[in-house]
């Protein structure tokens, strides 16, 4: 509970909600509860669902999480510390609510629907209802605009005094029923005034239509796209440059200057975005980006705050609920009986099988504490080093087992050809290695083709998983780096012309090749995309130097060209 204040980050680095500007706020106005800091922070986390998946029903369930946020990342309470032996008066305090942005809406009081949806921006939105298609757009720049100069500044930010003088005279809606509020949706958006005051895509669907543009030919000085069959073909690089903003707000390690240098890019992305959309289509989830820096700058890395672990443990509960009419507590008896047996197993030998030591379903197979995580042989049972040794050197044995799939480091591997005719494709391998012999580490792209298991004679049990792959070539006639949106592309008919098929399985990193559809000079080129392992957090320690959680570079300014 103490690890936020004993491990303390670089200034101006970003990893924790501990290095938020929020939680260094809290500490600064209260003192006293940041001077014991096995206090807890929570973030609390709501979102409803229908019963039954009934979409039409006019009941929901709303199941409330609680989140601490003392613990250290890759951990997921009581009043005596065990560390200390000593007892404690824990206290608590809710930092802030995780949400959709629906679910924002119900909980915060201000309403995310309308022209003053932003509850950044407030009344200060330029949003306007369109003639034709009857949507609200966000406000477009003066190259986009028709007879339209903007050169007003963006919106000041409201200080907390500030937003509780406009809704400390609101009602409450556990006191009054609800009702409309006098201004609503023309000087403000709010409905209520919300408890926490006071605490102890569709597919089938398109914003590109008819209407749309005769609302481009309303509005916008952009004949060329007026009713016209497709889109421009240039496209491709305001939408990478928006794909590369949300990468860098998704990283695991934030930097302020990053960030500041991000702020800057965001609305000249925007602009971009709108040269080529129709304006339909710029609803306020469009909008709502140019404020996630600030967000991120006050709550520290977005993977501490966004909705997915929650989606994921609501889905779960609702599998929980067996007895239909009463729907809440069956999922609260089901809950209860799995945390109670989950308390119980401690006092369960390690050798019952149990919740507890039950491997990730993302990395098959026992782990030996005695071994190094990246040790080849990390199997459980290692027994004398001497005899151990000499299992090693007498090879393997001459039975050798392939296999098409293999889950190992959080990674789900298959083979090209398992993976051929399917749309999800995870035989991409990438592995660090010496290029030249210059010690300059390179990292190595290819195919998985094989995966081959070795077994060694002796006991325990020593097996090694080999990735037998086909390399691409690492030189420039077969990589190339865009620097400025930080790509990566290989050219997958250009093989590495060395014999070096073979690689231990743990020392692999999985990613996926996407191809240019509509660039016939770029038909030979793959772009390569990284992905990150499920079921575990990358971090710097000694035992895994060769893959270092890179912090992303963040270019001053994107390309100001429209």
């Amino acid at each position: 509970m103490r690890w936020h204040s004993e491990n303390r980050r670089t200034p101006g680095v970003l990893c924790h909600p501990s290095d938020g500007e929020a939680w260094k706020h809290f500490d600064r106005t209260y003192p006293d509860f940041a001077s014991e800091p096995r206090n807890i922070h929570f973030g609390l986390c709501a979102d409803g669902f229908t019963r039954h998946s009934v979409a039409a029903a006019p009941y929901s369930c709303w199941p409330v999480f609680l989140t601490p946020y003392n613990l250290p990342p890759e951990m997921c309470v009581v009043t005596y510390d065990v560390s200390t032996k000593s007892n404690f008066n824990m206290r608590a305090s809710l930092m802030w609510t995780i949400n959709d942005f629906p679910a924002y809406g119900m909980l915060s009081g201000w309403m995310t629907a309308g022209k003053l949806a932003c509850p950044h921006c407030m009344e200060n939105s330029k949003a306007f209802t369109l003639k034709h298609g009857h949507k609200n757009s966000w406000k477009m720049k003066q190259a986009f605009r028709k007879n339209k100069t903007e050169n007003d500044p963006p919106p000041r930010t409201l200080s907390v005094e500030e937003i509780w003088g406009r809704v400390c005279h609101l009602p409450k809606v556990t006191e009054v029923a609800p009702y409309r509020l006098h201004g609503y949706g023309v000087e403000h958006n709010w409905t209520k005034q919300s408890i926490f005051w006071e605490l102890p895509d569709v597919k089938g669907k398109t914003k590109d239509n008819p209407k749309a543009r005769l609302d481009l030919k309303e509005y916008y000085k952009r004949p060329e796209l007026n009713l016209q069959d497709r889109l421009p073909k240039r496209i491709w690089k305001p939408i990478t440059e928006i794909s590369l903003f949300f990468k860098y707000l998704c990283s695991n390690t934030l930097t302020v200057e990053n960030l500041q240098r991000m702020e800057q890019n965001m609305p000249v992305i925007t602009t971009k975005l709108e040269k080529i959309f129709p304006c339909g289509f710029f609803d306020v989830m469009e909008h709502l980006p140019i404020h996630l820096v600030q967000e991120a700058r006050l709550g520290g890395p977005v993977k501490t705050r966004w909705m997915y672990p929650f989606e994921r443990t609501i889905g779960k509960c609702k599998k929980l609920a067996k007895q239909r009419s009463k729907i809440e507590r069956s999922i609260c008896e089901a809950y209860l009986a799995k945390e109670t047996t989950h308390f119980c197993s401690y006092y369960f030998g390690e050798q019952v099988s149990c919740m507890r030591n039950r491997p990730n379903h993302n990395d098959k197979g026992g782990v030996d504490p005695n071994y190094p995580p990246m040790s080849i042989f990390n199997q459980p049972g290692r027994g004398e080093h001497s005899q151990f040794v000499k299992d090693i050197a007498l090879g393997p044995g001459n039975e050798v087992k392939t296999m098409k799939k293999c889950i190992i480091n959080g990674y789900k591997f298959q083979t090209e050809e398992v993976s051929h005719y399917k749309k999800t494709n995870n035989s991409g391998v990438c592995i660090k290695g010496d290029a030249d012999g210059s010690g300059v580490t390179v990292d190595y792209y290819g195919v998985l083709q094989e995966i081959i298991q070795l077994k060694y004679p002796g006991y325990p049990k020593k097996t090694i998983t080999l990735f037998r792959c086909k390399w691409f070539d690492p030189c420039q006639r077969g990589k190339r780096v865009n620097r400025q949106h930080n790509v990566i592309e290989v050219k997958h008919t250009r093989q590495y012309n060395l014999y070096d098929p073979f690689i231990i399985a743990q020392n692999a990193k999985q990613v996926y090749y996407a191809p240019y559809p509509l660039h016939r000079d770029k038909v030979d080129w793959w772009v390569v995309i990284k992905t990150k392992p499920v079921g575990s957090i990358e971090v710097d320690n000694a035992l895994d130097m060769a893959y270092k959680n890179d912090v992303p570079v963040v270019h001053q300014t994107v390309d100001t060209k429209l």
